[in-house]
């Protein structure tokens, strides 16, 4: 599945009515516009201005995924009502039908997301309806109007579903699904550069709720060539100990779980790196260049040696985070 880019309708527009939901159905829809770049981002454009109350929780071509309300609030899309069960407890899936667009692959996307879906929120397979179930609207008209149409969507939905469950291998390392909690800089640090036990909490609920492969938040290789101010970023060379001992409690509370944690290293932030984050103006990037957030700032290049130093310790924590899980 693609990634779902959250671009949501304003709030107090006409079409973010912002009922609470605790979804128990998904809704297949067609967009109903074959007009020539009808894809989703325009799409996503457009339900921002809100110009009327019709809204939907997610459109989908064969490149994008846009969410457009958070999964808590309703949508006016079955037109069943103001309290209608479609209305009111069911998820809006969108498929654009644009020319430019693969038709088969964006159905795809929609069937890779209703799987998702459907195990987030425990909604059976009898649960995925077409707008048609709602108010007799003929939608999702292309998928209607193929020879057992619905009947063939319903089953690949199915089989994405299943798939997510299918165990995966990277390189010797076996997931146990397809479940996997990407990269974010959202660790808590103690005073030791190590992840406090909020951040172990943290990690550990991710595993428990069936997430098979757990990839951390950056880990700073290094704290000397380019100085950080202590954020979300551990750092395992700054108290190798205590690093390992808290990465061990971490690696054994998600093994319980059988899921796996993978530990993200970095060399450091280079020309992206927000000014506030750099310590005693060590500004420092591949090559002699700009600050990203603030061009006035200049970051010099790395000597040779820095770089061999880099590397060397790129090995060394790599060896730390294997010893602590």
């Amino acid at each position: 599945m693609l990634k779902i880019t959250e671009q949501y309708i304003p709030k107090g527009n006409k079409n973010r009515p912002a009922h609470p939901m605790s979804p128990k159905y998904i809704t297949i829809h067609d967009t109903g516009n074959a007009s020539k770049g009808a894809g989703a981002k325009n799409h996503a454009i457009y339900a921002g201005r809100g110009v009327n109350e019709v809204g939907y929780h997610f459109v989908v071509d064969d490149k994008n995924i846009y969410q457009l309300l958070p999964l808590t609030e309703n949508a006016w899309h079955a037109g069943d009502g103001g309290s209608g069960t479609g209305n009111r407890q069911s998820i809006a899936i969108e498929i654009c039908e644009n020319p430019e667009s693969n038709r088969t692959t964006a159905e795809k996307n929609a069937q890779q997301l209703a799987a998702y879906l459907m195990k987030k929120y425990g909604i059976p397979t009898s649960n995925i309806k077409q707008h048609h179930d709602w108010n007799g609207k003929n939608c999702p008209h292309i998928i209607r109007a193929r020879k057992n149409g619905w009947n063939d969507f319903i089953a690949a939905i199915k089989k994405e579903y299943e798939a997510l469950f299918t165990p995966l291998r990277i390189g010797n390392v076996e997931i146990r699904n397809r479940f996997a909690m990407a990269p974010m800089a959202m660790g808590q640090l103690d005073d030791h550069w190590a992840y406090k036990q909020e951040s172990i909490d943290h990690f550990t609920e991710r595993a428990r709720g069936g997430t098979g492969l757990i990839i951390t938040g950056a880990n700073f290789i290094e704290n000397r060539i380019e100085k950080h101010r202590k954020a979300s970023f551990p750092c395992p060379l700054e108290d190798p100990q205590s690093y390992m001992t808290q990465l061990k409690k971490m690696s054994d509370n998600i093994h319980a779980y059988n899921s796996k944690l993978f530990v993200q290293l970095t060399a450091g932030l280079g020309r992206s790196a927000i000014p506030a984050m750099i310590l005693d103006n060590t500004f420092v990037a591949p090559s002699a260049t700009t600050n990203r957030w603030d061009p006035s700032i200049q970051h010099r290049a790395l000597t040779t040696e820095e770089i061999y130093e880099l590397i060397k310790d790129f090995a060394t924590c790599a060896m730390l985070a294997k010893m602590g899980g």
